[in-house]
């Protein structure tokens, strides 16, 4: 299978700068605001969170899909949750959107792969409350 690395796969996300955390509490799956947007996109986001990281100095949730069907300019994935794959969810990341995979090389939407894998980075606002 094709290992992809995406900063954002999910259409509001794409056009979304990362929000600084607002709080000094630690940020979790199980406590990220996510953005209106992303919620009404996939409102399994939270539970498809593997992981807080840190890119550019914001806090981000990292989630694993895979690719169901990849014909531009749409994609469909399904993410990774406990017990299975979510449903297909099928974003909307333009026709120009490039995605990088683990080598540093971009491509585009064009050169994905059913069952390509992906790591799909998500900015959350910090802690809700």
């Amino acid at each position: 299978m094709k290992k992809t690395n995406i900063v954002a796969v999910l259409a509001a996300v794409a056009s979304f700068a990362a929000i600084p955390a607002a709080s000094a509490e630690e940020v979790t799956c199980e406590n990220a605001n996510f953005s209106t947007e992303v919620m009404e996109q996939f409102a399994g986001v939270r539970y498809s969170c593997m992981e807080i990281v840190e890119r550019n100095g914001e806090p981000h949730a990292k989630l694993n899909a895979v690719v169901v069907r990849a014909s531009p300019p749409n994609l469909t994935v399904k993410f990774e949750r406990e017990g299975g794959l979510t449903n297909p969810v099928t974003p909307n990341p333009g026709k120009d959107y490039s995605f990088t995979v683990d080598s540093g090389r971009e491509v585009s939407l064009r050169e994905l792969t059913a069952s390509s894998e992906l790591r799909v980075y998500v900015p959350v606002k910090g802690p809700i409350g």
